[in-house]
């Protein structure tokens, strides 16, 4: 599990910070919606392992949460692994939202697996899209995993040849299909 700390301070916004890595953060401000507030809090949410992790893509989910997918060396298998990271949002005093660390999925086997883009998809899960050289045809593949809210595996599909192919946008169609784009030698 990461490591995570929470700290509170004065402020004229609610700002929340996400660092994956010492050289990465992600800065989410929030302005309290109630006019006439005197002071509000600042609050830094932090988790980060013992190696290599990073954060490729972030997107607000339908529960005003935040879902952030990259790769993680510090836990899940050997090498890298495609990383999944939900917060929740919470009511601080009367007007006040803030994120906290909700739950954290990773997949990938003992190659290198990243995911390079997250959206959430029309059932309410996510669909993430990337690399993976776990599985696939050989060398790196285009990776789509597609999870539930919860962020359990429902099931996943590689694309590609011999030589490395990565998936770096995903969208979803009106059909409920994938359309990846990406690059492939």
């Amino acid at each position: 599990m990461p490591k995570f700390s929470f700290t509170k301070g004065l402020g004229g916004v609610f700002l929340v910070s996400v660092l994956l890595t010492s050289f990465l953060s992600v800065s989410l401000c929030f302005v309290p919606s109630v006019a006439g507030l005197g002071q509000s809090s600042s609050s830094t949410l932090m988790f980060n392992g013992e190696k290599d992790d990073g954060l490729n893509s972030l997107i607000k989910a339908s529960d005003n949460g935040f879902a952030m997918a990259g790769y993680t060396r510090s836990y899940g298998a050997e090498g890298s692994d495609m990383w999944l990271v939900r917060t929740a949002q919470h009511l601080w005093g009367q007007s006040c939202y803030y994120q906290m660390y909700n739950w954290n999925k990773t997949y990938g086997g003992a190659g290198d697996d990243a995911a390079k883009c997250v959206i959430q998809t029309s059932d309410g899960g996510f669909a993430l899209a990337g690399y993976t050289n776990s599985s696939g045809a050989g060398g790196f593949d285009m990776w789509l995993l597609k999870t539930d809210l919860q962020g359990n595996d429902l099931w996943n599909m590689t694309y590609g040849g011999p030589q490395d192919d990565a998936a770096n946008s995903l969208v979803q169609t009106n059909d409920g299909g994938y359309v990846l784009a990406g690059y492939t030698n």
